[in-house]
């Protein structure tokens, strides 16, 4: 009678796809043939949402697949690592660092995603503490030697410390990549510094993507390093008409934006756009003042302006409210 490891590896592999991500891990644990077996055949998983909280004492490791979520807490403890599952109780690893246990199993996971993309892939840092550096410098020398770039449309990252935003960034499969959201997670006015800002931009990752968003991280980039971007949300301290133009030229002109959202602190020219435009069509909606400048036979770029923000978004021509002027 045929058991699991006198199995060929066609055969395996076809059992090891019927299979969840955790039902694999549990076959891993049964003995070291088998464990060979499964390293050998490396089973894609489903997996399609990979998201990471590094804090000063914990990593969260929040998982998605096709039919269900799961939530790994690696807890630092006076004995080793207390690790906790979603649905589960507790366990202790003595004698086992919290850090390295949780990398160990982020490898795994990832290992298991060979060709197929993340829908997702998020990673929060609280601080700069010694576990959480420690993590991060493993977490990026296991990204170099991937053998395949690890595919992701979707790239977030929260960042205590702006240099962790080149740990994994550059590291990432650029083809397929849609969507960028970077910023830190302390919000104390802290500009990228220009060698890390340099790097970003000239990547094929930034290059490569359609979308960005990002709150204060890019506050005093320059607009045309977001001239490729099809979709973007972004805050800028001072908006000036010299960027307005930049930006009104950019969606007239191919390849034509979709959509641009900055919220601003300050714009002082608001006179200027009704010298330039004449007065605008006023919406009703926040404050809104809208402008409507015509791009072609079909489309039309809105320009909305309230107190807080600005937002370009190319419309529909017949989209554009009656009695509103469509600037050609």
């Amino acid at each position: 009678m045929p058991t699991l490891l006198n199995m060929q590896d066609v055969a395996l592999k076809h059992i090891m796809d019927k299979l969840d991500y955790l039902s694999v891990q549990c076959l891993r644990k049964v003995c070291i043939d088998l464990r060979q077996s499964i390293f050998r055949i490396n089973p894609e998983s489903t997996l399609s949402v990979f998201q990471l909280d590094l804090n000063c004492d914990s990593i969260i490791t929040t998982l998605r697949f096709k039919d269900r979520t799961t939530k790994i807490t690696y807890k630092k403890h006076e004995t080793g690592c207390l690790m906790k599952w979603t649905g589960a109780d507790g366990k202790i690893m003595q004698d086992s660092d919290h850090v390295e246990v949780a990398l160990h199993d982020a490898h795994l996971l990832l290992d298991s995603k060979n060709f197929g993309a993340l829908d997702r892939f998020s990673l929060t840092t609280e601080n700069q503490s010694e576990d959480i550096l420690k993590f991060m410098e493993n977490f990026e020398s296991y990204m170099k030697t991937r053998k395949n770039p690890l595919k992701v449309e979707y790239f977030s990252m929260h960042a205590s410390c702006q240099k962790h935003l080149l740990n994994i960034l550059p590291f990432v499969n650029p083809t397929g990549l849609q969507t960028l959201d970077m910023d830190f997670f302390k919000d104390n006015g802290e500009k990228l510094e220009d060698f890390v800002l340099d790097k970003i931009v000239k990547s094929d990752q930034w290059k490569n993507s359609k979308e960005l968003h990002s709150a204060k991280l890019f506050l005093e980039t320059p607009l045309h390093n977001f001239k490729h971007f099809k979709k973007v949300y972004i805050e800028n301290t001072n908006l000036t008409i010299d960027m307005f133009e930049e930006l009104k030229e950019a969606f007239l002109n191919p390849p034509h934006k979709d959509y641009c959202q900055i919220k601003f602190d300050h714009f002082n020219a608001e006179q200027s756009l009704i010298d330039l435009y004449g007065s605008p069509f006023l919406t009703g909606f926040l404050s809104n003042k809208a402008w409507f400048f015509g791009i072609d036979s079909e489309n039309v770029l809105s320009v909305r302006l309230n107190s807080s923000f600005i937002v370009f978004n190319v419309i529909d021509e017949e989209e554009v409210p009656e009695g509103a002027n469509i600037i050609l």
